[in-house]
């Protein structure tokens, strides 16, 4: 790929850890931010970064859904300017569903941002202390110079099926962030991608289980979550 024949990136970033493939073509990033707010790079903000953002209630909570565009660069400002002309349109609309109701309760979660993405982060570290005993648990890699804010913690394993069958059974419940890779989802059928052409991406969808995150974790809840889970590897 060449930046000639590129004009701009639009970035995934749902697993809540910053990324920068736009950096290495010096290109405009429109990143979908919607679980990353806090994240960054080299102590950046993930607001500092140019991207779109979205809200819901997880991450960190509209009511329902709340768009959001911030920018750093005036180009984007002056294009955002444009969308909202009176009667003039020289771009697409969009739908932000961003009403009332919705940033008055942004207005007042928007404070504990940081502390909660801190706790996360906290979280994330007692979780990967206690897993990284365990043998054939892989961890999500983090950068030295990112700051993550763990929308998700992710690990991947083998069995992830008995494996959540058997933390359900004691009371923990997981999830799978994503069961189907894109290539093989029906939306993508008219490229004719079948299964096996992308085998990484197939091999993480059958690996991956995500484990309870949210801020208000306890100590003694994660250590419980990674005790079943040696008991699981174990057996």
């Amino acid at each position: 790929m060449s930046a000639a024949a590129v004009f701009s990136l639009i970035l995934p970033a749902f697993a809540a850890g910053p990324a920068g493939a736009a950096d290495i073509y010096a290109l405009p990033e429109f990143r979908e931010a919607l679980r990353q707010y806090g994240a960054g790079r080299k102590a950046e903000a993930a607001q500092a970064l140019r991207r779109t953002l979205e809200k819901s209630p997880g991450h960190p909570g509209a009511y329902y859904l709340g768009g959001v565009i911030r920018y750093e660069n005036g180009e984007f400002d002056k294009a955002e300017y444009n969308f909202r002309r009176a009667f003039a349109y020289p771009e697409k609309g969009f739908n932000a569903r961003l009403d009332t109701i919705h940033a008055a309760i942004l207005q007042v979660k928007l404070p504990h941002l940081d502390g909660w993405n801190q706790k996360r982060a906290q979280n994330a570290q007692r979780y990967r202390h206690k897993l990284a005993k365990i043998p054939g648990v892989g961890l999500q890699g983090v950068l030295s110079d990112c700051t993550h804010v763990y929308h998700l913690f992710m690990i991947q394993v083998a069995r992830r099926d008995a494996l959540r069958q058997f933390l359900q059974d004691h009371g923990v419940q997981t999830g799978i962030h994503y069961p189907t890779p894109i290539h093989l989802q029906a939306a993508y059928a008219d490229h004719g991608w079948r299964k096996g052409d992308f085998p990484v991406a197939e091999e993480a969808t059958s690996r991956i289980v995500s484990l309870p995150m949210f801020p208000e974790l306890t100590a003694e809840q994660i250590d419980y979550v990674c005790e079943r889970i040696g008991e699981f590897v174990k057996a």
